[in-house]
């Protein structure tokens, strides 16, 4: 498998996003079919534009603001964003800097694919779940020399755009409006310790078909997703506050430092320690 140096790409396939000012010099990778780059900086240019290729952005460090023609979402670390082709918008950086992950999607990736997943064809944005855990494994193994990492970082953004894919499916199912309260009730007290049964009270209904009903459509069970969920919390406690490490895996309902560790371990492919050294501004 051969790596592509950034001079062997044609001109008009570097669509990533340049910034003004960059702290240091981006790490980009080029793979069959994909253009990744990480890069950091304080600026974007805000003019409204738009890309010939799917594109997608994993914000790992800063706040910013993206725009199109109808909505304005301020969006900050871990969030995923996916410009489809053709797709207007435009990136405003609001913190002092901010670091991504950015990846461009050609033919030669996509056309692998099999039938092209409808989720490339729209705008999108993820801030939880198995996406951002792939790509939190994306922007590790980009730091990556060895000569099988060409072929890890290929199974990665594949199986990248097949999470994106499930995702979006199961939001063709129409969930009863009672599920919707039990994922909002979920979303609010992840960290409160909640039973099947204290759920399924609240939310009028019988536990073993509450669990069944919310595995049909969000494709997981509540245990996986409440887990997730106090993962998502804790990472970004990790990225944004210097609290010791212990402290943050008690608040998120871990039963120790080393619990934490395994679980952050086995989905994001790197520790705690190793997650919040990556991802401060090198």
């Amino acid at each position: 498998m051969k790596t592509l140096n950034e001079t062997e790409v044609p001109a008009a396939r570097r669509v990533l996003p340049q910034p003004k000012s960059i702290r240091e010099q981006p790490i980009v990778r080029n793979i069959v079919g994909v253009s990744s780059v990480i890069h950091a900086g304080s600026n974007l240019d805000p003019k409204m534009h738009a890309h010939e290729v799917p594109l997608i952005s994993l914000l790992l460090q800063g706040t910013m603001t993206e725009e199109d023609n109808r909505r304005k979402i301020d969006c900050g670390p871990f969030s995923m964003h996916l410009q489809s082709p053709g797709y207007m918008h435009s990136h405003r950086i609001k913190s002092k800097e901010a670091m991504s992950l950015c990846a461009a999607f050609f033919p030669e990736f996509t056309g692998r694919l099999g039938t092209p997943p409808h989720v490339l064809n729209m705008p999108m944005i993820w801030d939880a779940g198995p996406v951002i855990e792939v790509g939190l494994r994306i922007y590790r193994e980009m730091w990556a020399s060895d000569q099988a990492s060409d072929l890890v970082l290929e199974g990665l953004f594949i199986q990248l755009v097949g999470e994106m894919d499930r995702s979006d499916r199961h939001k063709d199912l129409l969930p009863p409006p009672w599920l919707e309260e039990t994922k909002d009730l979920l979303n609010d007290r992840f960290l409160d310790g909640l039973s099947l049964v204290e759920i399924a009270d609240e939310v009028g209904v019988h536990p073993s078909h509450l669990s069944r009903t919310f595995r049909k459509h969000f494709g997981q069970t509540l245990g996986d997703y409440v887990r997730g969920l106090r993962i998502d919390h804790a990472i970004r406690q990790l990225a944004s506050t210097d609290s010791p490490i212990g402290h943050i895996a008690a608040i998120a309902g871990f039963s120790d430092h080393a619990h934490f560790s395994r679980e952050c371990k086995k989905r994001l492919g790197m520790t705690p320690v190793e997650l919040r050294r990556s991802v401060r501004m090198r």
